[in-house]
């Protein structure tokens, strides 16, 4: 029989990934100092992104792991320690669906409109207050406003994906400005999201008065100039949100 270390990770894109680490039950020892490896080579932040198991088969293999647990299905082999830790890394920062499931938990009525203008507000707000964006994203001037195309998808075809998520409320505690996040997103949400859904509501966001994305010279009007859908610029952001605030 052989034993398995298995450090597994799972995403909210829906990738999965497994360093598996393998030893005959005679070399359990070794088994005990690849974890401890692991630990020591792991911050506080990338061990809140993947999980620890043990599984004893009769095969060095992943496969032998798979077949015996389904839970290790869909998982891609990793089979270096530094590769594991650089997927790892790689996921550490704040996505446009990490906020985008806070916001759904904390509106969980919200529609894809006011969605998508709360998830712009606080990337803009957070731009021009610190200079710095809080999370990936690529908002596009969709006619209606800032769209960030990945979110839009995940919330129409898939939006139990992201009031499922927690990745939001596992990465900010490990995020300089922790505190100042999540009071930013908060305040945000509070601000827009009941806002947005009145405006979709009541004109399904046509009228640029209380559409405020659509006022002259914002980030989107200056990017809508240049081609619909066009990319909505940072620079353009930290130069012109203001006119988009209420």
């Amino acid at each position: 029989m052989y034993i398995h270390l298995i450090a597994f990770a799972r995403f909210d894109n829906g990738k999965e990934f497994g360093y598996d680490f393998s030893a005959t039950e005679s070399d359990s020892e070794l088994i005990s100092k690849k974890n401890q490896e692991l630990i020591d080579m792991t911050s506080d932040a990338e061990k809140a992104l993947y999980t620890v198991h043990t599984l004893k088969t009769d095969d060095l293999t992943f496969e032998s792991v798979k077949k015996l647990d389904p839970y290790f299905k869909q998982a891609e082999q990793v089979k270096d320690i530094n590769e594991f830790i650089k997927i790892i890394d790689s996921n550490l920062n704040l996505t446009a669906l990490d906020v985008a499931g806070y916001i759904e938990q904390r509106v969980p009525e919200i529609g894809n409109f006011a969605l998508q203008k709360t998830l712009y507000y606080i990337y803009a707000d957070f731009l021009e207050r610190f200079g710095t964006s809080l999370f990936t994203s690529h908002f596009k001037a969709f006619d209606h406003g800032p769209v960030d195309t990945e979110v839009y998808q995940v919330k129409k075809y898939f939006k139990d994906q992201l009031k499922q998520s927690n990745a939001f409320e596992l990465k900010v505690p490990f995020l300089s400005k922790s505190e100042e996040i999540i009071k930013l997103v908060d305040e945000d949400i509070t601000k827009y999201s009941d806002y947005y859904d009145r405006v979709w509501k009541n004109y399904k966001g046509k009228n640029s008065d209380y559409n405020l994305t659509h006022q002259k010279g914002t980030p989107w009007d200056r990017a809508y100039q240049r081609g619909q859908n066009s990319q909505i610029l940072d620079s353009d952001i930290i130069k012109y949100h203001q006119l988009e605030c209420r």
